[in-house]
């Protein structure tokens, strides 16, 4: 018999061939800042396997490629409303991982995440057995106009679905977009007196709301199966071109950014239009200013009070002469 030991922490990425250039990017900051050596689980279509094999070293045993087919039985094969299955499928392999019995916690990725640091076990874990929690309530994303337009009342509509189908009562709504610590202590919980008592499948979960993350949080929360150790978001996010654009032209850099976060994500549902695979390259956005707001970024570049990122402003303009 083989006995396979159990990781106490790993990373857990779901991916598919499309997103084979962002799965790379983060696969070689992974290599770079991965101090602790810490195991990472690549989670994919059977048919994908022998791609995603050439980015790792023959004698590399920190990363493990699972085909979902074999390690999931739930998976869908239709959409659940307008939601394609693959998309709920990624979803359903997270809650779910943990009944490999591969690790205790693991950290979900995305491929459109990358690492700007060296990491540790410890920027992930409170101590040897309970994950970091990440919650915030998000008020500078619904302070967006932006944002709140496109995405923020439905996205809390679902939210509040959670929580009511939970039974809990608080205004406020303190989860996260992703990039979190799933503990199995919790999801086994999820499923053994939550799920089973309401006779609940994973897709049952995701077509009442399709927040995996929030599924996770919000049980947590309300029924305190391991110490609740918050912390502020471990990746930073940005949900939409002119998050980035704006962080970029103030002139923050990854090494700012690396004070305060282990990584960064580039939203994959812009940036993939945009064919941006790095921080820097910000010249493709520039097809989405307005012409007001070309002419107010000229003017700030000649303002002395805006010198400490006219760099990034003077950038930009000579992007927008050359359309």
């Amino acid at each position: 018999m083989v006995i396979i030991k159990m990781d106490n922490f790993a990373f857990l990425l779901v991916t598919y061939r499309n997103d084979f250039l962002y799965a790379k990017r983060l696969i070689e900051t992974y290599y770079k800042y991965n101090i602790d050596n810490l195991p990472l689980y690549i989670v994919l279509p059977s048919a994908d396997e022998d791609e995603f094999n050439k980015l790792l070293n023959n004698s590399d045993k920190k990363i493990s490629i699972l085909a979902q087919e074999e390690i999931c039985p739930y998976l869908v094969t239709k959409s659940i409303g307008d939601i394609p299955p693959g998309y709920i499928n990624q979803e359903i392999l997270k809650l779910s991982f943990w009944e490999t019995k591969l690790c205790n916690n693991y950290f979900c990725l995305d491929s459109d995440g990358m690492f700007i640091r060296e990491f540790y076990v410890s920027d992930f874990m409170y101590d040897a057995e309970i994950p970091y929690t990440v919650l915030f309530e998000d008020n500078d994303l619904k302070a967006d106009p932006l944002y709140y337009k496109i995405y923020w009342k439905q996205r809390e509509e679902s939210l509040r679905k959670i929580q009511q189908t939970l039974g809990i009562s608080d205004k406020r709504l303190l989860t996260c977009h992703g990039f979190q610590v799933f503990s199995s202590k919790v999801l086994e919980h999820l499923k053994c007196n939550f799920m089973k008592k309401h006779n609940y499948s994973y897709k049952d979960l995701l077509a009442i709301a399709p927040y995996e993350f929030s599924w996770y949080n919000f049980y947590l929360q309300k029924e305190k199966v391991i110490p609740i150790h918050f912390c502020d978001q471990i990746f930073k996010y940005f949900h939409m071109e002119h998050q980035h654009l704006l962080t970029w032209i103030q002139g923050v850099t990854l090494d700012d950014l690396a004070r305060s976060y282990v990584g960064i994500v580039i939203q994959s549902n812009f940036s993939r239009k945009k064919r941006l695979l790095a921080y820097d390259d910000v010249g493709s956005y520039i097809s989405i200013l307005p012409p007001k707001r070309i002419l107010f970024l000229i003017k700030l570049s000649s303002l002395s009070y805006f010198r400490y990122f006219r760099k990034g402003v003077k950038f930009l303009i000579k992007k927008i002469m050359k359309r």
